[in-house]
Formats: C-alpha cells, structure tokens, sequence
C-alpha cells in the first residue's frame, strides 16, 4: 500500500494549564490500480493523520468516466464505461482548527486556532481494462473445441480424398 506523508504543526499550548495535542501528519493510500470495463469497481482512497474529518477532492486529472470519488469516505465506486488509462491528483485537506470535539486537546485547539492541514497526492492511476477479469476458459471447453477441430479436419481431408 502506497502512502504520502507531508507533516503538519505537532504541538500546541493551552492557556488553562498546560495542555499538549499531538497531531499526526496527514497521509492517504493509493487506490486499486486495475479496473476492468463495465465491472463494478470499488476502491478507497485511505485518510488518516491530522485533524478528521476529511475533505477529499479532485485536484486534477481525471477519473475513468463512470467512476466518482466520495468527498468524505475516499471511496471511489462506479461501473468504468471507457477502457483506458486515468491519471488523477486527489487533494486531502482535515477539518483544522475547527474540532468538534470536547477534549481538552480540542478545546485548546478552538482558542489557538490551528490551521487546516492540506495536502496533494502523488498523481494515481487506474488502468481500466476491456478484458472480463478472472474468467478462465474451463477444460471442458477446450475438449469441445479440440474435438470441432479434429472433426473439421477429418471432414475435409474425407472430402479431398472423395
């Protein structure tokens, strides 16, 4: 699983005592790469770190049409409609100063007014295949055509011998 690392403010202080709030750096994963044409797809674009909730949007780029990026989940879902390769940058951006929370963390992050963290993804790519995935030709199948083919040749060399 690929992941992009960009650090935030680590540290804060609160005026009513000392109180410290530790926040991570932001990070999110790649999505699945292989998708195949007119096959549900489902992939999650992964937030963790910083401050949730989560903002995710398409910075540029483009999703293979038929596919849409879920702005809180990062999931990205849909049925691809067109083969081909799509190349994406999603931008990741956590909630900031703004916590809901009532944690002495959060409430010291109210007063200091921490700012949101955003970042920009390395650009992903999903790579949308015409082929059906994982469909195997069964045995049984070959038999029947190896047996087509013996049967045609032994049609036609009766019938260049006739």
């Amino acid at each position: 699983m690929t992941r992009l690392h960009v650090k935030t403010l680590s540290l804060f202080l609160a005026l009513a005592g000392v109180v410290f709030a530790i926040v991570s750096s932001l990070s999110m994963s790649a999505p699945t790469q292989a998708a195949f044409l007119n096959v549900f797809y489902q992939s999650t674009v992964n937030p963790t770190g910083g401050a949730p909730p989560y903002t995710l949007t398409l910075f540029s780029g483009q999703l293979p049409p038929g596919l849409t990026l879920n702005s809180t989940t990062g999931a990205i879902t849909g049925t691809p409609q067109v083969p081909g390769s799509f190349s994406f940058v999603i931008q990741l951006q956590d909630q900031g100063g703004v916590p809901t929370g009532n944690s002495p963390a959060d409430a010291a992050r109210r007063r200091t007014g921490f700012a949101a963290a955003s970042i920009n993804s390395p650009t992903f790519t999903i790579n949308v295949n015409s082929g059906v995935p994982g469909t195997p030709v069964p045995p049984s199948v070959w038999l029947a055509m190896l047996g087509l083919a013996f049967a045609g040749l032994y049609k036609w060399r009766s019938m260049r011998h006739a």
